[in-house]
């Protein structure tokens, strides 16, 4: 198994409906991981492995969790600062670019936002000055994102015509730009 540079963090998982959502979509905009937050039941875990049977799942917390197939991704190696821990945590979003400059190749991002982060990651090596233009965009909107705004995205890409926040707007607007240019870098 090729090791993740971006764990994808579902959003809520409680609706088996809004769940299958967000693994479809992590499936179509080639998720390489799923990080789950909450404890999973199993009966979501079947509907995981199901619906995103080549996604390896992880599991933030210091307890073993083989007997549901989850890799455990323990809270000592999510850093507190950059250049610190292996995987640059959620909250480095909004200042994303220090992260990258500090070597950080590894990130947890909502599940919402990879095809952004992604993007953003295959540019950096190839050319940091865009990279650093398109964060000048994204930062600012990563930070003002609530979770219903984030789980909104996903709504968005499966209904086209449906209405949108402004923040879900400039968000599309940006993954439109990013993901056809540079997902696959």
């Amino acid at each position: 198994m090729r090791f993740p540079g971006v764990l994808s963090r579902l959003h809520s998982i409680n609706n088996p409906d809004n769940l299958a959502v967000q693994l479809q979509q992590c499936v179509a905009m080639r998720a390489e991981a799923i990080l789950i937050n909450e404890h999973p039941s199993v009966e979501t875990i079947s509907l995981l492995q199901t619906r995103a049977p080549t996604l390896p799942l992880y599991q933030l917390g210091d307890q073993q969790a083989d007997k549901l197939s989850l890799h455990t991704l323990s809270h000592s190696d999510v850093a507190s600062e950059p250049g610190m821990g292996l995987w640059a945590p959620e909250t480095a979003l909004p200042n994303l670019e220090s992260w990258l400059k500090a070597g950080h190749q590894h990130l947890i991002v909502p599940a919402a936002v990879f095809p952004v982060v992604r993007s953003l990651l295959n540019i950096w090596p190839l050319d940091p000055h865009l990279t650093s233009h398109y964060l000048r965009e994204f930062s600012p909107l990563i930070s003002e994102a609530s979770e219903s705004e984030l789980t909104a995205v996903f709504m968005a890409r499966e209904n086209q015509d449906s209405p949108r926040s402004d923040w879900v707007q400039r968000y599309m607007k940006l993954e439109r730009k990013l993901f056809r240019a540079h997902l696959d870098h």
